[in-house]
């Protein structure tokens, strides 16, 4: 999705992609609720939709559970 992401006339390859990698994640949730790399993604996507405040939310809420900050830098 990140490799279509600049160019103006990719924007919708974008956003298919993107909600594509989202649709993964959920299924990778429903597999293993304890999936951090799934958390983390779907994190990284609401935020790239401005969705800032629960970005921040599923950030805290891994980071209470594992104690590390990386996914936050």
């Amino acid at each position: 999705a990140y490799q279509a992401r600049g160019e103006k006339y990719k924007k919708d390859e974008f956003e298919k992609r993107i909600l594509k990698a989202l649709t993964f994640y959920y299924a990778a949730l429903e597999l293993d609720s304890q999936n951090v790399y799934a958390a983390i993604g779907i994190a990284n996507i609401l935020a790239e939709f401005n969705q800032t405040g629960q970005a921040l939310d599923v950030y805290k809420s891994v980071n209470d559970k594992l104690g590390c900050y990386s996914k936050l830098v």
